[in-house]
């Protein structure tokens, strides 16, 4: 990820403690990065402002988007 931009976050804490809770149950991951990422792009992904390079997930696909 060399071409990958920085980005330096002040998270409060119980925020920070719940993205850990997070990334130890859901991902196998130790990275705080790839957790905040998954977060991020799940929930951009389900509000229509990302997609993902895999595509539309099969729960988001309708007559309007499918093909």
């Amino acid at each position: 990820m060399a071409d990958t931009p920085t980005l330096q976050l002040y998270l409060p804490e119980p925020l920070l403690a719940a993205i850990n809770a997070f990334r130890r149950e859901k991902l196998a991951s130790e990275s705080e990065t790839d957790a905040i990422t998954a977060i991020l792009s799940d929930w951009l992904t389900a509000h229509g402002y990302f997609r993902n390079e895999d595509g539309t997930r099969p729960e988001n696909l309708n007559a309007e988007n499918d093909g």
